[in-house]
């Protein structure tokens, strides 16, 4: 009897066996078929992701075919300061990876630089020959012109210039508040008008007189701290200046 009763325990217990064993088989099907369809949404996501990243490198190119045409047209227009936009990026760029920016913004500083006067080019014929009279005294000062907001206007038609058109509007502020067009002061004034602005300055300075000494430039924009010019990047103006003289001594 007890024979018989332990048979009939294991035989119940196969039973029970056999069930969790089919649901075993279930849910393995079910497995098998969720894989399944994780490996097909996984297939999608990536064939996704290389459209995304086709479309941005289109995006990429477009952005940077504006940027080409629109420097273009600037020294087309401006023979007498040829090359004035490219060096400015140069200088801009230098400082803002010296002040330790990120990449987003040392590109849109960068862009901003070589596109700082577009605005001029777009005034009328008048107004850039007075402009251009008054750049040859002994160093360009900050003239009565709306061409930053010309050029804020421009760029904010095409898309993905919005942060480049922000900081062209307010190179002419100045670190006391006394500039245009908002009378923004000090740490207000976003940093990549305060670089380019330097960096346009120092450059226009030097370009008019290319017999002047570019230390005694930095040397008057450092009489003009606290007033016109972000101290900071004048030091690392200095700094980019050095850089120069080292690399020419070198060769």
């Amino acid at each position: 009897r007890q024979l018989e009763q332990s048979l009939e325990r294991l035989k119940v217990f196969h039973q029970k066996l056999g069930v969790l064993n089919e649901e075993l088989r279930a849910d393995k099907r079910r497995l098998d078929a969720n894989l399944g369809e994780m490996r097909e949404l996984n297939a999608q996501l990536v064939d996704k992701s290389a459209q995304i990243s086709t479309m941005m490198e289109e995006v990429a190119g477009r952005f940077d075919s504006t940027v080409i045409l629109l420097s273009n047209i600037i020294e087309l227009n401006q023979s007498e300061i040829k090359g004035h936009s490219e060096r400015v990026a140069v200088i801009s760029l230098f400082v803002a990876e010296r002040m330790g920016l990120s990449e987003i913004q040392r590109q849109n500083i960068k862009v901003a630089a070589r596109l700082h006067e577009l605005g001029i080019v777009s005034l009328p014929l008048k107004e850039r020959l007075h402009m251009s009279l008054e750049a040859r005294g002994e160093a360009r000062e900050r003239m009565h012109s709306n061409h930053p907001l010309v050029g804020e206007m421009l760029l904010k038609g095409f898309p993905d210039f919005e942060q480049v058109a922000e900081i062209i509007r307010h190179l002419h502020e100045n670190v006391d508040g006394s500039g245009t067009p908002d009378g923004l002061y000090g740490d207000r004034i976003p940093i990549g008008s305060r670089i380019v602005s330097a960096a346009s300055y120092f450059d226009h300075a030097i370009s008019i007189n290319p017999a002047r000494n570019p230390n005694e430039v930095l040397k008057a924009m450092e009489s003009k701290g606290n007033a016109i010019f972000d101290e900071q990047v004048i030091a690392v103006i200095k700094d980019y200046l050095g850089s120069k003289e080292q690399s020419g001594e070198e060769k």
